[in-house]
């Protein structure tokens, strides 16, 4: 609702119109981010793979991903 009409779309008006009702948006470059998190989780706890159990506890973990990938290495 609130959309107008017939007028196609950019992904980024889409995302933006999202976040500004409050929607977390997750892109393909997240679930990468995530993806490399599980595998190191799986690697760190001896087993096949590792998956988190619930939303936000995955959106947690991507976002101390990004930080941690911001952060300049020493």
């Amino acid at each position: 609702n609130g959309l107008p009409d017939g007028a196609p779309m950019s992904p980024q008006t889409i995302q933006r119109h999202l976040e500004a009702k409050d929607v977390k948006v997750v892109t393909k470059e997240d679930l990468a981010l995530l993806g490399k998190v599980e595998e190191r989780e799986a690697e760190k706890r001896g087993v096949a793979y590792y998956k988190f159990s619930d939303d936000e506890s995955m959106l947690e973990a991507i976002e101390k991903e990004k930080s941690n990938a911001c952060v300049p290495a020493d």
